[in-house]
């Protein structure tokens, strides 16, 4: 699952900076989000989403990567 995913590129020192976007189409509650986020994500986005939101959201996420 993406909540296994993201417990282990946070547990691998050389990848947990690496910012992690979650993008479902399956979101069942705010508990889920609120795990995403809880396990490191910076986001938690709901398809279907535009293109240009998707891609505002990711620099978002780099630029704030790059500030700590």
């Amino acid at each position: 699952s993406g909540y296994d995913f993201i417990t282990a590129i946070k547990a691998d020192p050389q990848l947990s900076a690496i910012p992690f976007i979650f993008l479902t189409s399956t979101y069942l509650s705010e508990n889920d989000r609120a795990q995403g986020l809880g396990l490191g994500a910076r986001q938690f986005l709901m398809r279907p989403i535009d293109p240009q939101t998707l891609l505002a959201e990711i620099q978002v996420c780099l630029q704030e990567g790059k500030k700590g």
